[in-house]
């Protein structure tokens, strides 16, 4: 649908550029808006990319094979059957967000993300004037009879088309620590009162449990495709400072959650004392060794790369040198951190001997835990969406 066609259905001519939300209430008026310009290498290009990668077009990354097939029946050659033109009609009426004018001027930088309308342009003539277009997981449309590049901005890109990386993985739960130490050891008592002789020793403390294993962190999700986008330019001005930029990538893998830490293993009991009555005695008890620290959580594996979806593109021929086109892989999630160990109890203090007795021995540190190991990566990368060009003559 080019300009003129977009001002006889939905508005009147602007001299200058006008955003707003316009209604699409079918499916097919969105084929019509956002893809009737394209010819059938176009839409072929579309059906073997989407071969290749069966992301959904949803704004979540879900898979979604009735949504797979309105990509192809929208951008690609593909039909609808009965049940999928059902599908379509829950989800219309949407809503875009159109930029329409006879000169569309961008100069400022403009961002579209999963959750906004998709974005079109419909104008005569489109100005780049220090502002760049950013479509992160979303669809763009461009239908142009020229564009001219007055001043380049901030960005490597004049138009950029990028997927969503997946969301990291939580990060593991700590073990949890004991809230109190070991049993202790009795301590030894008089048989008769004022007398030791025939007591026992101070009981020995017990020896604490070992602290409880950090859990492991959470996948990284996969990331969200980028999403098809149509790039309709009639002539080029060669009166621009510098050529035309588009840009892609697809959605990267998001990293793994770190390991939870270890917990501390538990503090060996105190030794019991010894009896102490008198002019006698018993000795102390031994106190109990600390327990090992709990293992580390092993690190999330980290999510994996997506395809992204075909950048359908028509530029003049003319002036295919001032179209350059820069596209990067997207890659998998890192995997996350392994937990630290926990940290070895303490051992129990010494019972005290009793009249010329012994106390008994302080019971020895635990060793602290294992480290857990580190998440793996993400599998797989993901390829950026081809760009499918048509110059024109």
């Amino acid at each position: 649908m080019k300009y003129s066609q977009w001002v006889e259905k939905y508005g009147k001519t602007r001299a200058s550029v006008s955003s707003e939300l316009v209604q699409v209430d079918s499916v097919e008026e969105f084929k019509s808006l956002f893809t009737g310009q394209l010819d059938a290498q176009h839409r072929r290009d579309l059906m073997a990319a989407d071969a290749r990668s069966k992301k959904s077009f949803s704004h979540n990354g879900a898979e979604n094979e009735a949504m797979d097939r309105l990509i192809q029946y929208v951008y690609g050659e593909g039909e609808l059957s009965a049940e999928d033109a059902a599908y379509a009609k829950k989800l219309f009426p949407i809503t875009v967000m159109a930029a329409t004018g006879d000169t569309v001027t961008i100069n400022h930088d403009v961002t579209v993300n999963p959750n906004d309308p998709p974005y079109a342009i419909k104008a005569n003539s489109l100005v780049f004037d220090g502002g760049a277009i950013t479509i992160n997981g979303n669809t763009l449309h461009i239908d142009v009879g020229s564009v001219y590049i007055k001043k380049t901005g901030s960005k490597p890109y004049h138009v950029g088309i990028f997927g969503v990386t997946g969301a990291n993985g939580n990060n593991g739960v700590n073990g949890s620590n004991y809230t109190s130490p070991a049993k202790a050891g009795s301590d030894a008592s008089a048989p008769t009162p004022g007398i030791c002789t025939g007591a026992s020793d101070g009981g020995n403390g017990d020896n604490g449990g070992d602290g409880r294993d950090g859990h492991s962190g959470a996948k990284g999700k996969d990331g969200s495709p980028s999403q098809p986008a149509v790039i309709m330019i009639d002539a080029y001005d060669p009166n621009s400072v510098a050529p035309l930029v588009l840009s892609t990538r697809s959605g990267a893998g998001g990293r793994g959650g770190d390991g939870g830490q270890g917990g501390a293993g538990q503090d060996g009991g105190h030794g019991g004392h010894g009896c102490d009555s008198g002019c006698e005695g018993s000795d102390g008890g031994d106190g109990g060794n600390g327990g090992t620290g709990g293992a580390g959580g092993k690190g999330g594996d980290g999510g994996n790369g997506v395809n992204g979806f075909p950048i359908q593109v028509q530029f003049p021929g003319v002036a295919r040198n001032n179209l350059i086109t820069l596209s990067a892989v997207a890659p998998s999630g890192d995997g996350g951190a392994g937990g630290a160990g926990g940290k070895g109890g303490h051992g129990g203090a010494k019972g005290s001997g009793g009249k010329h007795k012994s106390d008994g021995s302080n019971g020895s540190d635990g060793r602290p835990g294992k480290h857990g190991d580190a998440g793996q990566s993400g599998g797989k990368t993901g390829a950026p969406g081809n760009y499918s060009i048509k110059y024109t003559n």
